[in-house]
This record gives structure tokens, sequence and C-alpha cells, in this order.
């Protein structure tokens, strides 16, 4: 094999792992439940997640379970920390 085809080889290398490595993305799932003090799940209730550095806010309502599901939230990167806060501001509690 020649330098130049060695070369083509190992650029061709190169190039697909780069261009896998940028496609990758990683993503978590949130998910809880919501009860009353008296341990008594919630259902229908309003579930806000706030992220702390955008300040974007998503809102999903809990099954007759109580239970809520927040998908692809962006995870911590390295030095890049992502802080997410969820609230249920349910009437009566």
């Amino acid at each position: 094999m020649t330098n130049r085809a060695k070369f083509l080889v190992a650029f061709a290398l190169v190039a697909c792992s780069t261009i896998e490595l940028r496609s990758q993305a990683i993503f978590a799932t949130l998910t809880g439940v919501v009860s009353d003090p008296s341990q008594a799940v919630v259902p229908q209730a309003t579930v806000k997640l706030k992220n702390e550095q955008s300040g974007s806010l998503r809102e999903t309502t809990t099954n007759s379970d109580g239970y809520y599901t927040f998908a692809s939230l962006s995870v911590d990167m390295p030095r890049v920390r992502k802080k997410y806060t969820p609230t249920c501001p349910v009437n009566g509690y």
C-alpha cells in the first residue's frame, strides 16, 4: 500500500470517528410521584420543571396514579452543570 493510500485510509477513519462523536447526545428522564401530606397520590396535578441556568420552564400533568415524567432533559457535560428544580403548586396543600 502506498503512503498516499495509507494516508487516505487513516484520514477516513479519523473523519468517521469525529462525525460519530459529534452526533452523540446525552439525555435523561426525570420521573416522580406527587402526594399530599397523608401520602395519598394527587392525580391531574400540574408539575413544572425549571432549568436554573437557562430559565426555561417545562410543564406536565400527573397521571391517575400521581406519576409524572419529563423526558429528553440534557444532562451534565464536562464543566457545564445543569440544575433542574421541580415544583407542584397544588391548592389546599
